[in-house]
C-alpha cells in the first residue's frame, strides 16, 4: 500500500501494475495460510481426540486387569501367611483355592468387560 502511494519509490505505470499483482497474491497467500493453520488446528484435535480415547481404554483395560488379579493376590496373601488356615489339611485344597481364584477373577473381568 505504501508503495502504490509514490511517496516511498516513484513508480512507473507498469511498475505500479506489478505490485498491485503482488499485493493481490500477497493477500491471497495469507489468506490461504490462515486457511491451512485451521485446517492444521483441526486435524490436530481431532488426532487428539482419538489418541485420549485410545488411552482411556488402555488405562480402563489396565484398571479391570488390575482389579482382577487382586482377588487372587488377596487369596494367596492369606493362605501364604505363616498361621494355620481352614482346609490346610486338605491336599487339594490349593486346586480348590486355585480354581476359585481362577473363576472369581474371570468373573470380576467380564463383568467389567461387559459394563462398558
Amino acid at each position: 500500500e505504501k508503495m502504490l502511494s509514490g511517496r516511498v519509490l516513484k513508480l512507473y505505470e507498469d511498475d505500479r501494475d506489478l505490485v498491485e499483482d503482488l499485493s493481490i497474491e500477497l493477500e491471497q497467500l495469507i489468506a490461504r495460510c490462515k486457511s491451512l493453520l485451521r485446517t492444521i488446528t483441526n486435524v490436530r484435535d481431532s488426532y487428539r481426540a482419538v489418541m485420549d480415547t485410545r488411552l482411556n481404554e488402555t488405562i480402563r483395560l489396565l484398571t479391570v486387569i488390575t482389579v482382577a488379579l487382586t482377588i487372587p493376590t488377596m487369596i494367596a496373601g492369606l493362605f501364604g501367611m505363616n498361621v494355620p488356615v481352614p482346609g490346610s489339611e486338605d491336599p487339594l485344597m490349593f486346586w480348590k483355592i486355585t480354581i476359585v481364584s481362577i473363576v472369581a477373577a474371570c468373573a470380576l473381568g467380564g463383568f467389567f468387560l461387559r459394563k462398558r
